[in-house]
């Protein structure tokens, strides 16, 4: 189970879920650092069971992502929740296109345009079945 604390450090959303960690789950998660699903792309692909890393962790060509997300495109069935510095903030429910891309982050809970430490910092990976 993984609870996150959402706006003031109240519990606002509640995730169970049972994965199968003896399963190949298929596909990936591309994140880009423009919106429309553009830019420059730094594609995940989860290992079995649950995924959860620091933007920090990967290489962008302007230093790493922490900060650079602004749309990102599933090929699989995946659940993605991203999360602001300290986890004070999170998000996991998303508008898709056609296409699986969510188009935009901006106006969200997770992304503030005015300050770059409010923006996504981690993110979680998992399989929906």
């Amino acid at each position: 189970m993984y609870v996150m604390a959402i706006g003031n450090e109240q519990l606002s959303s509640l995730y169970q879920f049972t994965i199968d960690t003896t399963k190949n789950y298929l596909g990936d998660v591309t994140f880009y650092d423009q919106i429309n699903c553009q830019g420059n792309e730094l594609k995940i692909t989860p290992t079995l069971g649950f995924t959860k890393e620091r933007f920090t962790d990967y290489s962008h060509p302007d230093g790493n992502w922490k900060g650079r997300v602004l749309s990102f495109r599933i090929n699989g069935n995946y659940i993605v929740g991203l999360m602001t510095p300290m986890q004070k903030k999170c998000q996991a429910h998303w508008n898709f296109d056609v296409t699986n891309c969510v188009r935009s982050i901006k106006g969200t809970t997770i992304y503030n345009p005015a300050d770059p430490n409010e923006r996504p910092h981690t993110f979680w990976i998992f399989p929906s079945e």
